[in-house]
């Protein structure tokens, strides 16, 4: 069996798909109601095991290492196990469209030979294709690519300086070029991650109206990722050279932890200076004016604000001793303050007598972190505990407003609930 269609986002990168995507994934059981399978087998949030599946065989770099894919072999494996459980899905016959949302399917696959293994497989579920794209100025688009890439392991000195150091990535012609000609340009529906672009000014909007769902009141729990400044972009720089991303084909744990709370970290800083952005445009000034005329039928492709070059540039480390000092120790903060809420935690269950002198300590650790979600959460647990049912609520939602989005959190409050209802206080 075959569905009729098959909507496949392919990005780009740095274009607000880890929101989009989020609040695809968050709705999947309303997207099926409409008719629309989200498959969980290709990736929970983003279907990243589409790019994996069908990336050149002989190119097992970190980014498939990092999916647990050295060989040919795994990588055949995986694609027998999202085959069929695809298969499965398609076959319930409750849905007439397939919705695909990846954006490595545009930075990682660069070969028509890897694009043909994309139609070839969803050929196999679908009988036509509506591909989106949304583009990104280039000097911008890098800028937020060095933050991705940085924070993702790589030192600056292994990095382009410039979007010109890297064309293929930053050539969009050529990338619809490539697609078109696999998939058809009829396919290809060009969008712009600009704001005066973007109906309601957002991506998320923009891309629901895409697809006829724009009616559809879907929670809308976005996720962003915030890009580093000039000044994080150094530190991390440096301090990628002591956290390795893997050994001997392991990935590093510790690093998505060090990350996390390096993002939760207030640091003034500025952004990250790309050069001279008038250069920039007027490199991929052909590349864009015939995207900006096949596609979307008129002479320019991005509005040209922000023409001034930037003051600094890449290589000024506006690092000093002071400030790496400050880094490391709001890092020791938070570790001394998730590993005193946790042992909190454990003497309160063990020593339900003890849960006072608990909550204590936290509520005094709190005065000195008051933006610390962790302690929130756990100042939650321990009042829940001493059925303090509407103070527990009132510090974890803090804690959700302040960025702890893990699912203990949503089974706390839905305890919180169900007590305060009982006690006839909902």
């Amino acid at each position: 069996m075959k569905l009729m269609k098959c909507i496949l986002h392919i990005g780009l990168e740095k274009t607000g798909t880890t929101s989009l995507q989020t609040v695809l994934a968050g709705n999947r059981s309303l997207l099926r109601e409409k008719g629309i399978l989200f498959p969980v087998c290709l990736g929970a949030r983003t279907h990243i095991n589409l790019a994996t599946i069908c990336r050149n065989s002989e190119n097992f770099d970190q980014f498939m290492i990092m999916r647990g894919i050295t060989n040919i072999e795994q990588q055949s494996a995986l694609y027998d196990v999202v085959y069929k459980e695809l298969e499965e899905q398609v076959s319930m016959g409750d849905c007439h469209t397939l919705l695909i949302s990846n954006e490595h399917l545009s930075s990682k696959l660069q070969t028509k030979a890897e694009l043909y293994m994309v139609k070839e497989f969803l050929s196999n579920f679908c009988t036509k294709f509506s591909i989106i794209v949304y583009l990104r100025e280039q000097s911008a688009f890098f800028r937020s690519t060095l933050s991705t890439e940085v924070r993702s392991g790589k030192t600056l000195e292994n990095l382009p300086r410039t979007p010109m150091d890297d064309p293929l990535r930053y050539d969009y012609h050529r990338l619809l070029s490539l697609w078109s000609e696999v998939f058809g340009e009829h396919t290809i529906k060009v969008s712009l991650y600009e704001e005066e672009e973007l109906a309601n000014n957002d991506v998320v909007d923009d891309f629901l109206l895409k697809i006829g769902l724009d009616g559809l009141d879907m929670s809308n729990n976005k996720r962003k990722n915030v890009a580093l400044g000039l000044k994080m972009l150094h530190f991390r720089s440096m301090l990628n050279q002591y956290l390795p991303v893997y050994r001997d084909d392991t990935p590093n744990p510790i690093r998505r932890w060090v990350n996390q709370q390096l993002d939760d970290l207030e640091t003034p800083d500025i952004p990250i200076p790309v050069g001279n952005i008038q250069q920039i445009r007027s490199y991929f000034a052909e590349s864009n004016a015939k995207v900006a005329n096949h596609f979307l039928g008129r002479t320019y492709l991005f509005s040209q604000n922000d023409t001034e070059s930037d003051d600094n540039d890449l290589e000024s480390n506006l690092l000093d001793a002071n400030l790496i000092f400050k880094i490391f120790s709001e890092l020791l903060l938070k570790v001394t303050a998730k590993t005193m809420a946790d042992k909190a935690l454990i003497k309160a269950k063990q020593s339900p007598d003890t849960v006072g002198r608990e909550l204590k300590q936290i509520s005094d650790a709190i005065k000195f972190l008051p933006n610390n979600k962790y302690l929130h959460f756990c100042y939650s647990k321990l009042l829940f505990l001493t059925k303090h049912y509407a103070e527990s609520e009132m510090a974890m939602l803090t804690a959700m407003r302040l960025g702890f989005d893990q699912p203990s959190a949503w089974v706390i409050m839905s305890r919180i609930h169900e007590k305060k209802t009982t006690l006839g206080n909902p």
